[in-house]
């Protein structure tokens, strides 16, 4: 499921993060038209797919901790709890927490390589090296 969401997530996400790295003095792009377009012009439709090897490693592992963990902690809070029965909201709620901190602190790693391949301008994203996410990787340990 994490996988097939990246086709669409990929997109979003690059232009979600190409605006949120602008500065207000510095501005690139003047919404998220202007964005896809620019990237289309660099690189073409595949721009928009720029770090989604990272995505995919990030979404594959994250829904597998998700649901393994929300079901490790619901029969922790609720070990009476029969197969069907719906947990009361607290458990639901707790539950949702805890598996939330679990899978970002697993996943986070994976998501600062993504952002960092994303928010790479333009002229630097045409560099493949710049774009491994194996070499983000190696920059991120020496940092």
């Amino acid at each position: 499921a994490g996988v097939a969401q990246c086709s669409l997530a990929t997109p979003v996400e690059l232009v979600r993060t190409k605006l949120q790295v602008q500065h207000e003095g510095s501005r690139l792009y003047s919404g998220n038209v202007d964005s896809i377009r620019q990237v289309c012009r660099t690189d073409g439709l595949c721009g928009l797919y720029r770090g989604n090897v990272s995505m995919m490693l990030r979404e594959a592992p994250a829904f597998g901790i998700y649901f393994s963990v929300y079901e490790v902690v619901k029969r922790a809070l609720c070990p009476a709890l029969r197969p069907g029965d719906e947990e009361p909201m607290w458990v639901q709620a707790a539950g949702g927490a805890a598996t939330g901190a679990v899978t970002w602190a697993a996943v986070m790693p994976m998501d600062n390589i993504s952002t960092r391949i994303q928010s790479l301008p333009e002229s630097e994203a045409k560099d493949p090296r710049r774009r491994s996410t194996v070499q983000v990787a190696r920059q991120l340990w020496r940092e």
